[in-house]
């Protein structure tokens, strides 16, 4: 997957795993150390949002989880921004009414660094969570461009030194570099596993 994530054409992925078909955020099993991370306690006085930020809400893992957090927070009635860059995908049916959609202006990951970059600028959020190397690297770009203040964690799920090894194209062996450098100036990283995280 890595190979393709800086500028995907979305799709399905056949090996993501079934999630039941209910707007009921209890259905989903929370992820709580995201949440942690992101600021899940009540909204402040503004009510400044915790945004996420995902290239779709297709069948996969990663979208899972953000479908799974963004239910999540707004269940604990933290307001929540869900930022888009492809908003299309069978996870959006699995959203509670109670999670803004956001639709960035952007064709693929490369061109949403400005529009995340304004959002940061306008909305204000405690926090921004991303997830996929590409998308995180974005993600990273637009807060130091945007100068926010809002709190910056990235989720990794991908190997970097595999990817590096074995991916096919420049992009794909230039991400796990790229990362290595920017990924420091993140607030958190969560790793999805224990070699991820030692890697």
């Amino acid at each position: 997957r890595a190979a393709s994530e800086w500028d995907p054409d979305p799709r399905a992925d056949p090996q993501a795993p079934p999630i039941e078909r209910s707007r009921d955020a209890a259905s989903l099993s929370p992820a709580s150390e995201s949440l942690a991370m992101v600021g899940s306690r009540a909204a402040s006085p503004e009510h400044s949002p915790v945004a996420l930020l995902s290239n779709s809400m297709l069948g996969g893992g990663a979208e899972r989880v953000m479908a799974i957090l963004a239910n999540e927070l707004a269940a604990r009635g933290i307001p929540v921004d869900l930022l888009l860059i492809h908003a299309t995908g069978e996870y959006l049916k699995q959203l509670s009414p109670s999670v803004n959609i956001v639709d960035l202006p952007a064709s693929r990951i490369a061109t949403s660094v400005l529009p995340i970059a304004s959002y940061l600028r306008r909305a204000k959020p405690r926090g921004l969570l991303a997830t996929l190397t590409s998308v995180n690297l974005a993600a990273l770009l637009a807060h130091r461009l945007a100068r926010s203040g809002a709190r910056l964690v990235l989720r990794e799920a991908t190997t970097l030194s595999m990817t590096a090894r074995d991916g096919r194209g420049s992009k794909a062996r230039l991400l796990p570099h790229l990362a290595k450098h920017a990924y420091p100036h993140a607030d958190r990283i969560v790793a999805v596993s224990q070699g991820v995280a030692l890697d």
